[in-house]
């Protein structure tokens, strides 16, 4: 049996620790493979919704690993964007079909943008001076999960759900902003 030097076996000890951390943040992040997988069948551009949903996993797994209010923001980001993702799609596709017009779309998405963002205000106010990175990981994450359920109706859902975002965060960050 051969001896491992003190610091070596922390060095093991340690890789294997972050290489944990690793696997049960991708694990977590797979909500993200679930929604890319959807986007693609449903969708006119699989590219996109492969080359968006890998950024999302990507960037989920990087805050989760990352811990603490980056993991706060990713949980509740992936949480938040699943809602982001599904209330266009059987709103529109499912409620409206063929009839949906540029206005519907613009309209339901920037709802659902104001809807999501509203609630991660709420969560974000009880983070105290943490508020701006909560935000802007959890608002980072659905909207790219929205964009995988927009993708289906273009370029026009995409930005009323970012308008619609930004538009219910936009009072916490200027309160926040004063109070600080």
């Amino acid at each position: 049996m051969t001896m491992i030097a003190p610091d070596r076996f922390i060095e093991h000890a340690r890789r294997a620790y972050e290489w944990g951390r690793l696997e049960h943040a991708a694990l977590q992040s797979s909500v993200a493979l679930l929604l890319t997988a959807i986007s693609v069948g449903v969708c006119r551009e699989s590219a996109w919704s492969v080359a968006i949903g890998a950024s999302l996993f990507v960037l989920a797994t990087s805050l989760l690993w990352l811990g603490r209010t980056a993991a706060r923001a990713a949980r509740a980001g992936l949480r938040a964007g699943v809602l982001a993702f599904a209330i266009p799609i059987v709103v529109l596709h499912g409620y409206f079909g063929a009839d949906c017009s540029i206005e519907t779309v613009l309209i339901v998405n920037a709802l659902t943008g104001l809807v999501v963002g509203v609630l991660l205000s709420v969560q974000a106010m009880r983070l105290g001076g943490r508020c701006y990175a909560y935000l802007f990981g959890a608002g980072t994450l659905v909207i790219l999960s929205g964009t995988l359920g927009c993708l289906f109706f273009g370029p026009i859902g995409v930005t009323g759900m970012v308008v619609g975002y930004f538009v219910a965060t936009a009072p916490v960050m200027v309160y926040r902003g004063a109070t600080a």
